[in-house]
Order: structure tokens, then sequence, then C-alpha cells
């Protein structure tokens, strides 16, 4: 089962959905690409790693070459993300 995020949130994800969404790179080669500023620094919810959806996108929309269909492979495949949902409503019960 999976918990529908409220309108307009946006959905967290974590390392290993980060590193499958812009192609199979490793924690290693993800955790390099951030310390030289080639790719958005994490949220850090204690000594695990989020990244906002959006970013991730903005992200990938602005690498060229890239399809419609690589642009938008995050959507469906990450908003069903139970890991996502839980995160998501523990921050918003902490504001």
């Amino acid at each position: 089962m999976t918990h529908p995020l409220p309108e307009g949130m946006d959905p967290l994800l974590f390392t290993a959905s980060v590193q499958q969404a812009i192609g199979g790179i490793t924690r290693q080669g993800l955790s390099k690409m951030v310390k030289e500023g080639r790719f958005p620094a994490p949220l850090a919810f204690g000594t695990r790693n989020a990244w906002r959806a959006s970013v991730v996108q903005a992200w990938i929309n602005a690498q060229q070459p890239r399809t419609p269909d690589q642009r938008n492979v995050l959507s469906a495949r990450l908003v069903r993300d139970r890991r996502v949902a839980r995160v998501v409503a523990a921050i918003e019960a902490t504001k």
C-alpha cells in the first residue's frame, strides 16, 4: 500500500533512487559529483541523504542530450516509494 503525498508536496529521493535516476552511478561517484559541484548537495537526515525530486529532475533536464522519456523517468516510480511518503510525513509533523 502506498501513501499519497499531500497536494503540492515535493517528494524526497534517497541516495539509491538518485543513483538509479541519473544513470546507475555509484555512491562514490555521486558523492564525488556533489563535492565537485557538478550535482546539487543533498539534505541530511541523520546519516541518510535525500534530494528533492524537483531538484534532481531539474538537473536531469539540464543535461544534454536527453530524450523526454529519460527526463520524466522519476515521476511514477519515485512517488510510489513508501519511504519517501514516511519521511515527508515526519517532516510535516515537525513543522
